[in-house]
């Protein structure tokens, strides 16, 4: 696989995961519409948490939309850490929503969150495989994104990303770390990350 081109693939699941990154830096190329339709059916068919289904993925791709919806991740106190979302290129933008009242807790960690959180990972390793960036955001409004996409009250929105193709820069970078099978220069040792139990 040649690293210099953009047009390179990943083959394989572990490919894919060291493909994806977050991405920040996007060109405005249009998503073709059977990529977003791949997308949500790798979704829907994926496992879900407790083999329930209280998860919603919304995939947002219409222009002025779009324009709004970067300004509703901006609004509130949490979504200023996120200033460059107001200027981003990203064609799309993807949700991933749960429903609390509907779905058990186990002590005191709301499933919901969970379930909400496999789809958006299966929808963001999706997003890779056709080459496309995100970046799941940790800061958004919440109460703006609800407004803007008409979300009900007993949906909770757990995780917003841009959706998009990456810059010439990054997906060069990306393929190198795929190809060479790099961790990123910002990852914890593994000796930090896994906690590996001895046989007792």
């Amino acid at each position: 696989m040649d690293i210099s081109t953009t047009e390179a693939r990943p083959d394989t699941l572990m490919d894919v995961i060291r493909l994806r990154r977050s991405v920040r830096t996007y060109t405005d190329q249009p998503i073709p519409e059977e990529v977003l339709r791949s997308i949500g059916s790798t979704v829907e068919k994926a496992a879900a948490a407790w083999g329930m289904r209280n998860a919603r993925l919304i995939i947002v791709r219409e222009p002025g939309e779009v324009r709004r919806l970067r300004r509703a991740v901006f609004s509130g106190v949490l979504g200023k850490i996120n200033p460059w979302i107001l200027t981003t290129r990203a064609h799309a933008f993807i949700a991933a929503c749960g429903y609390p009242s509907s779905t058990a807790s186990s002590d005191d960690r709301a499933q919901y969150l969970a379930q909400a959180a496999m789809l958006m990972e299966v929808a963001v390793l999706a997003a890779a495989e056709h080459g496309l960036g995100t970046c799941w955001l940790g800061g958004f409004g919440e109460a703006g994104v609800k407004r803007e996409l008409s979300i009900t009250d007993d949906l909770r929105v757990v995780a917003v990303s841009p959706l998009g193709y990456p810059s010439e820069r990054i997906r060069r970078e990306s393929n190198a770390y795929m190809k060479e099978g790099r961790a990123a220069l910002r990852r914890m040792e593994l000796r930090e990350l896994v906690t590996m139990m001895e046989e007792a």
